[in-house]
C-alpha cells in the first residue's frame, strides 16, 4: 500500500492513510474485477455452457434480492 501511495510514513507517528487513498484502492479494485474476476468467470461460463443471457439474469436477480 506504500509502493501505491495509500500509505506513507510519518516520523515519530507511524504509517498514515494519504489523501484519496479510499479512491485509489477502489480503482485498483475495480481494475482486478474487470480484467481477472469477470474474465475468469465469464470463461468458466463458457465451459460450462452458461449462456450471456443466464449470466445476464443472474446478476439481475442479485441486484434485486441483494447478498442473498
Amino acid at each position: 500500500m506504500t509502493d501505491a501511495g495509500e500509505l506513507y510514513k510519518k516520523p515519530g507517528i507511524g504509517m498514515c492513510v494519504a489523501e484519496g487513498a479510499k479512491e485509489m484502492i477502489t480503482k485498483r479494485r475495480k481494475e482486478v474485477f474487470l480484467n481477472e474476476t469477470l474474465k475468469a468467470v465469464v470463461e468458466e461460463a463458457h465451459v460450462l455452457g452458461v449462456t450471456k443471457n443466464e449470466l445476464i439474469h443472474l446478476i439481475e436477480q442479485k441486484e434485486k434480492n441483494g447478498n442473498d
